[in-house]
């Protein structure tokens, strides 16, 4: 702690989470409410542009864990000699 590089590092990390999570907090309210007001009229564009990256990680891993369990369960369900 008598450093003085550490205080300073430490300052800039507690001003970074200060300034992060506030804007974080901003822009995530904003677009939710942008968001709410478009979406109840109809299911807009800007709904599905913000809400396909959420989807596709969910759809690509699927397939994958189908695979992956499917060959363990082969090799578990064969009988032993």
């Amino acid at each position: 702690m008598q450093s003085s590089y550490f205080r300073l590092g430490f300052g800039n990390t507690l001003r970074f989470f200060a300034v992060a999570v506030a804007l974080s907090l901003v822009i995530g309210f904003l677009l939710a409410n942008m968001i709410f007001w478009h979406s109840r009229r109809r299911i807009s564009w800007l709904t599905l542009v913000l809400l396909i990256p959420i989807f596709l990680p969910t759809a690509a891993i699927v397939p994958l864990w189908k695979v992956m369990m499917g060959l363990s369960l082969i090799h578990i369900s064969e009988p032993t000699r």
